[in-house]
């Protein structure tokens, strides 16, 4: 119990320390439409394999994003994870560099009852993240100026979810999740002194809440295979889909004009009058729908290969009725590990794992005729930290997004994830000795 309490201590340490800059997510422009830019609420395990999660199931790898693996857990698993980025933001005529860090997510498995497949897991990720700084220059029959648009927030989730096997070999399961957050817009007015009109700020408050379900099956099968010799060498071969339905979300709206006098640019002052001060009543956001399936094929305890695909109907969605000139999207995504001997416990270095991938969708955002894409590419190690699966796993990505032509910006960034999963026995077992 000692020991459990230290590795809980430890994990709720590194979900402290990296909370604190959960608000640092992104610096994208790209943010500024719909809830923001996605985040993964997956492992670095999985980060490091191009995020391919929907075939995936191993007894000691919490897999989240597809709830039908909870049947395969058979140990109490506890992750966490935080991610860095730094990069550029290059258009046609400018560039500049950015850095972020922030928590990625936190997770927890326990196998229910082995008799009959059956797992629980919870979590808490970051849902999106939103964080830009617009600049336009702003031209009328009265003044020459400009307008600054800043935005920074986005959601959180936490989910409680379950899976078992129906069949001896195939597995369902489901995810409950409850996403909340606010997003705050700034946007500023800036008329030279010499017009001498009073600069306007406009503070834009959304809260959002609402809940949304993850619904998965998987189906697996062991295959293995004799040599001449009797040796055996053991496959697995796994099919998973999640399907997440539209959900509709709550959403309200604070909102206050302040005229800030000649000259001053501080959004942040009170100002001189207030022209216009409203909440407006709760209304409705529609989040799209989204369907994900894979195959993942592995060698037991030596390596494995896997492919998912993904559509998002972002057409669907609304804030209020009003729709973001979104689009629906399809990806997908490659990844494979490796490791020489699982069992080596005399040699550490044969335990080491090692797995890369490749990402790729066309994007949600369209704008003046150009999808804006993206590709990434990953690669990442596991390293042992006892005999039973608890590993400290780090993951590097290079990511590509966006394009310089028709107006637009490049986003090249390269990511850091680090993680720590612990693995344990169980809590529910049921011990023979006190």
């Amino acid at each position: 119990m000692l020991i459990k309490a230290k590795r809980l201590l430890y994990i709720g340490f590194i979900l402290v320390f990296t909370s604190v800059n959960a608000q640092n997510i992104t610096k994208s422009p790209y943010s500024s439409f719909g809830i923001g830019e996605l985040q993964f609420g997956g492992n670095a395990e999985q980060y490091a394999m191009g995020q391919v999660t929907q075939g995936v199931r191993f007894p000691g790898l919490l897999n989240n994003q597809n709830p039908a693996s909870y049947s395969s857990i058979r140990l109490t698993t506890w992750n966490a994870g935080g991610i860095g980025t730094i990069g550029s933001i290059n258009s046609s005529n400018a560039s500049g560099g950015v850095s972020t860090a922030t928590f990625m997510s936190f997770s927890a498995g326990f196998n229910l009852s082995k008799k009959r497949n059956w797992g629980l897991s919870f979590g808490l990720m970051p849902m999106s993240g939103i964080g830009y700084n617009i600049t336009r220059n702003v031209v009328t029959s009265t003044f020459q100026g400009s307008e600054s648009v800043s935005g920074n927030g986005g959601l959180n989730k936490f989910y409680i979810g379950t899976g078992f096997t129906v069949l001896p070999r195939l597995s369902l399961g489901v995810n409950a999740g409850y996403a909340w957050g606010q997003i705050d817009k700034v946007t500023l007015l800036m008329i030279p002194a010499s017009y001498n009109m009073f600069n306007l700020v406009e503070n834009r408050t959304r809260f959002i809440n609402g809940l949304s379900f993850d619904i998965g099956t998987q189906y697996a099968d062991t295959i293995v295979v004799k040599d001449k010799l009797g040796n055996e060498k053991r496959y697995q071969y796994g099919v998973g889909f999640t399907f997440t339905p539209n959900a509709a979300f709550e959403v309200s709206d604070n909102r206050n004009v302040r005229s800030l006098g000649i000259g001053n640019t501080n959004s942040g002052s009170i100002g001189k009058d207030t022209v216009l001060n409203e909440s407006v009543a709760n209304g409705v956001l529609n989040m799209p729908l989204i369907v994900k399936g894979g195959l993942f094929f592995h060698r037991i305890d030596n390596w494995g290969i896997g492919v998912d695909f993904g559509y998002q109907s972002w057409k669907d969605y609304r804030q209020f009725g009003i729709s973001d000139s979104l689009k629906n999207t399809l990806g997908f995504n490659i990844g494979a590990y490796y490791k020489t001997n699982a069992n080596n416990v005399k040699n550490y270095f044969n335990r080491i794992e090692y797995r890369a991938g490749i990402r790729f969708d066309n994007g949600m955002i369209s704008t003046n005729n150009t999808n804006v894409n993206t590709i990434a590419y990953a690669i990442g190690f596991g390293f042992p930290l006892d005999r039973i699966g608890s590993k400290i796993n780090v993951a590097a990505e290079y990511l590509n997004r966006g394009t310089t032509t028709n107006t637009l910006v490049k986003e090249e960034y390269f990511r850091l994830v680090i993680g720590v999963s612990f693995n344990d026995m169980g809590w529910f077992r049921r011990y023979k000795y006190d």
